[in-house]
């Protein structure tokens, strides 16, 4: 990381704390949106191969 960006950070975690908010909570916040966003996509790709043609079949013999 250069001094520039170092410098840019704190200038926005400056501003960040004037306003009242905490940077470390922001940026937890973020992570944990980020996690959940990753976690849906995730389950949306598993019920997408959840009903394939292979895996039902195997469903449908399973059952007899």
């Amino acid at each position: 990381m250069s001094l520039s960006d170092v410098k840019t950070k704190y200038q926005e975690n400056c501003k960040l704390i004037a306003n009242g908010i905490d940077p470390m909570e922001l940026k937890k916040e973020l992570a944990e949106q980020k996690q959940q966003e990753i976690q849906k996509k995730i389950e949306q790709k598993e019920r997408h191969t959840k009903y394939t043609f292979k895996n039902m079949a195997i469903e449908w013999h399973s059952l007899e």
